[in-house]
């Protein structure tokens, strides 16, 4: 039996279905699209997440990091968002002076430092 190319709407269903408020079942082996958010740390900020199709295959990344979306599923799973709020979530985190400090170059050569 040949298998069933998956359309636009199978690969969304869980996504739509559960931001249409009717929860649908989490299996941490079978990771869906959609849009997240989570946190690296306990109280940390929030960062952008996303589950997607490219050419068939299901890609994840969490900020501009890519990561094995079945390894990051059970950890997105629980909080998708829109994306609308997605992208909002995306551009203040590519945007936060905070983070923007934290991948400042740094040059050794004018601020030495011991081991």
């Amino acid at each position: 039996m040949g298998m069933t190319k998956r359309t636009a709407a199978d690969w969304m269903r869980w996504y739509n279905e559960t931001m249409a408020g009717n929860p649908q079942p989490i299996h941490s082996d079978d990771p869906q699209p959609g849009w997240f958010k989570v946190r690296m740390v306990r109280l940390g900020p929030w960062l952008p997440a996303r589950i997607f199709v490219d050419h068939g295959e299901l890609r994840c990344k969490v900020g501009d990091a890519e990561h094995d979306p079945a390894e990051w599923w059970s950890r997105l799973a629980a909080r998708p968002i829109s994306h609308d709020e997605y992208m909002r979530l995306y551009q203040h985190w590519k945007t936060d002076p905070k983070r923007q400090a934290d991948l400042a170059p740094y040059d050794l050569t004018r601020e030495p430092t011991r081991p």
